[in-house]
């Protein structure tokens, strides 16, 4: 009985792990691929720990109005945020990171090609 508890939890397991990389290759593809009028900006995040805390810094820059893309990295403690120039700034994007009390240090705007 043991065993098909085991082997239920490893399946359910994989599966949400698959879902999980699926998702993360789609966020990938959306930042290598800008959209029309798009712009990317790359925001150093100071005090970034854990897995979870990029993922509350994913999950407000994404809820911003004018945000397209964003990819947290926990390793290089930063954010790259595609985002629409005219509907939000990257000042206001520091201003989010900052506001969830982490610190975010100054934008370096990517060139468009």
């Amino acid at each position: 009985m043991r065993w098909v508890v085991l082997i239920a939890i490893l399946l359910v397991a994989g599966a949400v792990g698959v879902g999980f990389f699926a998702h993360a290759r789609q966020r990938r593809a959306q930042l290598a691929a800008p959209q029309p009028g798009a712009r990317v900006v790359t925001i150093p995040v100071e005090g970034m720990s854990c897995v979870s805390c990029a993922a509350t810094v994913r999950k407000a820059l994404q809820s911003i109005d004018g945000v397209t893309g964003v990819e947290v990295s926990l390793e290089h403690r930063a954010a790259r945020v595609q985002y629409i120039d005219g509907k939000v700034s990257p000042d206001q994007l520091v201003a989010a990171v900052n506001h969830l009390g982490y610190r975010a240090g100054a934008p370096e705007v990517e060139e468009t090609k």
